[in-house]
């Protein structure tokens, strides 16, 4: 047995009966006569640019042929090559199948990216096993008869009627997608009780009344409705109910369903909802979302930290939430590594208030600092209101309280100073966060505890004045009363 790769190989050759295998794979050739290789078995020339092959017809002992991706526009009168087995002629450009008559024990036939219209010239072959006429110009399946044949590859035609499969009993596999089919009749696989792989891919089928034709269909493990209409209106659970030994849908694998699903025909109520939950359930942990619960549980400590300010947190937080996640829509990464309740946790906790936690102190304003001691000195000053009501007032105490007061007028404006300022900071601060509404809120409040707090001082002020007036006109009195009204000895005296 001997070997040859080469043209210049071959030709060095003299006994060229002594080839039994030719591989010009790719070599560019564009004629050869293959007739002296008489004894030769198997020939490889594909990828070159041969468009006669007449030479093959009286090559007896030639069992594998490959002319795929080659010019040839007219097949061979096979005449003696009977134990030709398989027949590889792809990419070329033929219009017609003919010359296979005596071709008793072919068994592939493949003549897919031709030019062929009809399925013609091929009914004696009867050992047929696999024919493979994708990407052709086919209109209508016909004249298959074979019972041998178990595949069949018809995609990429103008196909528009599913028949002709009548007669083949042993078929296994069928590929009609990409054609014009809009429906599956109900007789169309009524003898093909073995078929598992059935291909309808990119076709023009709508309904589901128009899938009648599965029910025939019992062993049925592999079906695919790729881009057609109906995938709109129907769930691989409803298709599974068709055909239920069917183990994958459109390249996926289908979930094992309970028996008694099976038996009794349809879902009860409680199991549709079943079904919607588990799918659900599926989406969030291909997105890595965390499950309804927790999310209700965010949603709680929205509502219960909800305060002048409630809504705007909210917002903050559903757009953090999607700030820490890479989906278009919001979600988490499928890989990620972080925990998604952990993460939940922390955004949580930088908008809303824990109720087991304190808060961290924050440093005072000017204005607040100062209104501090304003209280402070409001206190002494009320203390010795007190004092003073029942004991005797004194001219340097007088004065004292004078000097109270003016420097409580003092801290009234230095805390009015140090308040404009504070808002005007908190202003540019505010409409760089884009917290305009906030400010608003907290410079009222502070405007309210303010004016709150200088009428309580106004009126402390008032009461003391009060107060003073009724012990000078005691002090008065008790000096008329005495005689102590002439001379300052007698005043200095009632002092002492």
């Amino acid at each position: 047995m001997k070997k040859v790769s080469t043209i210049e190989e071959a030709s060095k050759i003299s006994n060229k009966a002594q080839i039994t295998d030719v591989v010009f794979k790719g070599q560019k050739i564009s004629m050869f006569d293959f007739s002296a290789f008489s004894k030769v078995q198997r020939i490889d020339c594909s990828d070159n640019q041969i468009d006669d092959i007449s030479s093959l017809a009286k090559l007896k002992e030639m069992t594998n042929v490959n002319f795929s991706k080659n010019s040839i526009t007219k097949m061979p009168e096979f005449v003696s090559v009977q134990q030709l087995v398989v027949l590889n002629l792809g990419y070329n450009q033929i219009k017609q199948i003919e010359g296979l008559d005596k071709l008793v024990n072919l068994k592939a036939l493949i003549l897919n990216n031709n030019e062929i219209t009809s399925i013609t010239g091929i009914s004696k072959l009867a050992n047929l096993n696999t024919l493979i006429l994708s990407n052709n110009k086919i209109k209508k399946i016909e004249n298959l008869i074979h019972p041998q044949l178990e595949k069949v590859n018809l995609s990429h035609n103008q196909i528009k009627a599913i028949e002709g499969f009548e007669k083949l009993q042993q078929l296994k596999e069928v590929k009609l997608n990409e054609n014009q089919i809009k429906e599956i009749p109900e007789n169309a696989f009524q003898n093909n009780s073995k078929l598992r792989i059935l291909d309808l891919g990119k076709n023009l089928i709508s309904k589901q009344e128009n899938l009648e034709g599965l029910q025939q269909l019992k062993c049925l493990s592999n079906f695919s409705l790729l881009s057609n209409p109906i995938l709109e209106n129907i769930t691989p659970e409803e298709i599974h109910e068709i055909v239920p030994s069917l183990e994958i849908f459109n390249n996926k694998k289908l979930v094992e369903k309970v028996t008694q699903v099976e038996k009794r025909g349809h879902l009860t109520k409680e199991e549709k909802i079943k079904k919607k939950f588990e799918k659900r359930h599926e989406k969030r942990q291909q997105l890595g979302l965390p499950e309804p619960e927790q999310k209700q549980g965010a949603d709680e400590t929205v509502k219960k930290q909800k305060g002048n300010d409630g809504k705007e947190y909210k917002k903050d937080f559903k757009k953090d939430f999607k700030k820490n996640t890479n989906d278009s829509k919001g979600y988490m990464k499928k890989n990620s590594q972080i925990d998604e309740q952990e993460e939940l946790k922390k955004i949580s906790q930088k908008y809303f208030k824990q109720d087991n936690e304190d808060e961290p102190q924050k440093p005072l304003f000017k204005h607040e600092q100062l209104s501090k001691k304003e209280a402070k000195i409001q206190e002494k000053h009320q203390e010795k209101i007190r004092k003073n009501s029942n004991q005797s007032f004194k001219n340097e105490d007088e004065e004292n309280d004078e000097n109270e007061l003016d420097d409580l007028e003092n801290l009234q404006k230095q805390i009015q100073k140090a308040q404009k300022n504070q808002e005007k900071k908190n202003f540019k601060n505010d409409k760089k966060e884009g917290q305009e509404g906030q400010h608003k809120k907290k410079t009222a409040i502070q405007k309210i505890e303010f004016n709150s707090a200088a009428i309580k001082k106004q009126s402390h002020i008032k009461q003391y004045s009060h107060v003073q007036k009724k012990e000078q006109k005691k002090k008065e009195k008790l000096k008329q009363a005495l005689g102590f009204d002439d001379g300052n000895k007698k005043a200095s005296t009632w002092d002492d």
